[in-house]
């Protein structure tokens, strides 16, 4: 079966969506044919030098073939120019949209029309190109949804959206929480199923007792240093963890972001031993989690958390806010903190208690182990798969006209 996958990854930007995204396409390599396309917004020359006389960063285009392993990445590089921007400001969102789909199509007409299945990572747009994809060259499509997208859609984009998601054959959510969201803003739910992230097992281990431990404890962050990740909660949190702990604590901060800076100037005000490492790519996340006694995911939003996972299957403890997915992430409804009053302190003393006293780390990965299994997600994928490819040309799920 030849399966083109669809997606808007930022490939500069390691993060969950990223890796997520290309672990499940990748494990399909296992038994199909897969085509990627990645949609990349990119600033044109024009653009980039006023950006730079501004004194901002331009948005760089990417090479127009990329490798994930041996998984080969198509790049389609729409350029914002200044007729984008102006369009922009017309409020002619949709035209741009179009723009873009013409594009996909005059490109990749012969690639497309050969395609079995459409299958787009990320609602909008890739879930919307997919649907007028499949209206084009009469394909079957399926998307998966994995949290900001659902939990972020503007109010302008959010009829495109439904409407792809009603005659969509599947719509995969990575958490029954998002699917829950979703139906919140109008969706039917008819053609949904839960496909939750796994967890690569053999590179995320628990680690040998003592091995490189050093005195003390070690509370990490990873993730986006942006707001809806709550990175902007960590100094606070911190703070009051060394007022608690009868230890001394060390802090690591894994990822980066729009806050680093003013992060990195807050932690020393408060004289805090926070070590940032910027973006860490995941064969090298596993060594460095090594060293955490407890996670901190402090989000005002998720759609699972596949750090929590990852931290599990290390037997990490993890201290989460009881928000979006997180909860089935996590799996320990002790291990949650509702969001609202004194969140910080309460963050702190839940990490201080999960540091002194947690569960035995084969507990956590027994639970991912369970719950959280790549072959399970993979499964649901092939078999959703043959039933719309038996179906092509007569009719399909979740409301598709018949083709």
């Amino acid at each position: 079966m030849k399966i083109l996958f669809l997606t808007n990854l930022r490939l500069d930007k390691p993060g969950g969506l990223l890796k997520a995204s290309l672990e499940r396409i990748s494990r399909h390599q296992q038994y199909n044919d897969c085509y990627v396309i990645n949609n990349n917004y990119c600033d044109s020359g024009s653009i980039r030098c006023l950006k730079r006389i501004l004194g901002r960063q331009p948005a760089d285009c990417y090479e127009e073939e990329y490798f994930a392993g041996s998984l080969k990445i198509r790049n389609i590089n729409f350029q914002k120019t200044p007729k984008f921007f102006a369009k922009n400001l017309l409020r002619m969102d949709h035209s741009i949209l179009e723009d873009l789909i013409d594009t996909y199509i005059k490109k990749y007409r012969g690639l497309i029309a050969g395609m079995d299945i459409i299958h787009a990572h990320f609602g909008f747009p890739s879930g919307y190109i997919a649907y007028r994809l499949s209206r084009e060259f009469k394909i079957p499509y399926f998307i998966t949804f994995h949290g900001s997208d659902i939990n972020y859609i503007s109010a302008k984009n959010l009829p495109l959206l439904l409407e792809a998601m009603e005659q969509a054959e599947n719509c995969f959510f990575v958490s029954r929480q998002l699917c829950r969201t979703a139906r919140e803003l109008a969706y039917s739910g008819s053609n949904a199923a839960i496909t939750y992230n796994g967890v690569d097992l053999d590179l995320f281990q628990i680690p040998e007792a003592g091995k490189d431990r050093k005195e003390g404890k070690v509370v990490g962050f990873v993730g986006s240093l942006i707001k809806t990740k709550g990175a902007d909660f960590l100094p606070e949190i911190f703070a009051k963890i060394s007022d608690l702990s009868r230890a001394k604590v060390d802090f690591v901060i894994v990822g980066d972001g729009e806050l680093r800076t003013a992060l990195e100037h807050e932690c020393e005000r408060r004289k805090l031993a926070v070590r940032f490492t910027g973006y860490v790519a995941s064969e090298d996340l596993a060594d460095l989690m090594g060293s955490f006694d407890v996670l901190l995911v402090p989000s005002r939003n998720e759609g699972l958390g596949l750090v929590i996972l990852e931290a599990y299957a290390m037997g990490i403890p993890v201290a989460g806010a009881n928000v979006g997915g997180i909860p089935e992430a996590i799996g320990f409804p002790d291990n949650l903190v509702d969001p609202g009053a004194d969140f910080e302190a309460k963050m702190a003393q839940k990490a201080v208690e999960l540091m002194e006293q947690a569960e035995a780390p084969e507990v956590y990965r027994r639970y991912v182990e369970e719950n959280f299994d790549w072959d399970r997600t993979i499964e649901t994928e092939l078999s959703k798969y043959l039933v719309a490819g038996a179906g092509n040309g007569g009719g399909g799920g979740g409301g598709r006209p018949g083709y």
